[in-house]
């Protein structure tokens, strides 16, 4: 299990209750963007080290082509301690933007997880993919304004990350795409066509 310590300490109820609101009274959700941010979100101040208590009442378990799920109700109750960690990280710049502004700053590596930081004009709407040495994705995460990038999470898993490739799209056009259908050489091709800006990336470079 891995938590986000900037994603967790912000404090999002006001915003949540501001939806449940406007559910009732069929009304659009509130803007939440970088300039409404202060306005919606609370700042939380997460300790070094601290106890979890965790409690599970539900998991859903998906087949490999989506195509059905299984869920299981019960209890399950957890208690452990939580330290703060910076072993393994890497952090490597990349500083890339073509000239509408889309690009890679820098990516951060863990263990078990990348984080690519991707430049975006504020006023568009983006997603963000990257393939590893074989050409396979990546399993994606959270997205989410960090600052002034956008930092996409993603899933390392088995996959041979010594080299990565970058694809930032249009999201529309990015989800307009089948994926489950597709090949990774088909996949691969489909972002070469659609994507606004790649970059390809050493990892093992020290």
């Amino acid at each position: 299990m891995r938590m986000d310590y900037e994603q967790g300490s912000m404090d999002n109820r006001r915003y949540n209750e501001a939806c449940e609101e406007a559910d009732e009274k069929g009304e659009p959700y509130p803007e939440l963007n970088a300039e409404t941010h202060d306005e919606w979100i609370d700042e939380i101040e997460i300790p070094g080290a601290f106890r979890l208590d965790m409690q599970i009442y539900r998991i859903w378990a998906y087949s490999t082509e989506l195509t059905s799920r299984y869920e299981k109700l019960g209890e399950w109750n957890f208690s452990f301690q939580i330290t703060q960690s910076e072993a393994g990280m890497r952090s490597i710049q990349v500083e890339e933007r073509n000239e509408q502004g889309i690009g890679v700053d820098h990516i951060e590596l863990t263990p078990v997880e990348l984080s690519v930081y991707t430049a975006e004009p504020r006023d568009g709407s983006y997603y963000t993919t990257a393939l590893d040495k074989n050409g396979l994705a990546l399993s994606g995460g959270n997205d989410y304004w960090s600052g002034e990038t956008v930092k996409n999470e993603m899933i390392i898993g088995n996959h041979d990350i010594s080299e990565i490739t970058v694809y930032i799209c249009d999201y529309d056009a990015y989800m307009e795409i089948d994926k489950t259908l597709m090949t990774p050489g088909e996949l691969q091709g489909k972002l070469e066509q659609l994507a606004l800006f790649k970059t390809t990336i050493q990892t093992d470079q020290e």
